[in-house]
């Protein structure tokens, strides 16, 4: 056998043991990630899902049998306002309103604000805000001692 032969022999050899070492890496690579994304996450986004499930249903039961109400919020000058008018377009007068204020993207920053009546259906408070950017206020009215309105409202604090 000449010399020119055997070097395709070996050649082809050559060829096929890298050819099979490409696909054990590609294989054992993915069997790596496989694994990893098999083990290191439960499955589970949240804990109590069906609890949280049942409560989420009551709230939704909760805003369907809210009174009519027209409402308009608005966060300016770092001033909260929310002004609320029955359907007949009565002033609701004198209500229980209470404002608790979260920021969504960081725990630790949350509080409560009670808000005043300050005539022709309109609640004010100045929050102090701690920090800038996105808040949440959930706002909750009762009056009449029987009627109750929730709604919330998302702002930017420059």
């Amino acid at each position: 056998m000449t010399s020119q032969a055997q070097n395709k022999s070996n050649h082809g050899r050559v060829i096929l043991i890298y050819f099979i070492l490409f696909f054990a890496t590609v294989v054992g690579v993915n069997s790596f990630f496989i694994y990893s994304a098999i083990h290191s996450f439960p499955g589970t986004i949240t804990d109590n899902p069906y609890k949280k499930g049942l409560i989420y249903d009551e709230i939704i039961e909760k805003a369907k049998s809210q009174p009519k109400v027209q409402n308009i919020v608005s966060f300016d000058n770092n001033i909260l306002r929310w002004s609320l008018v029955d359907v007949n377009g009565n002033y609701i007068e004198n209500a229980d309103v209470k404002a608790h204020i979260v920021r969504p993207l960081q725990d630790g920053y949350d509080f409560d604000i009670k808000m005043e009546y300050k005539g022709n259906g309109e609640y004010e408070a100045m929050p102090k805000m701690p920090l800038k950017g996105l808040w949440v206020a959930h706002l909750k009215a009762k009056w009449n001692s029987v009627k109750e309105y929730q709604t919330s409202y998302k702002f930017q604090v420059k």
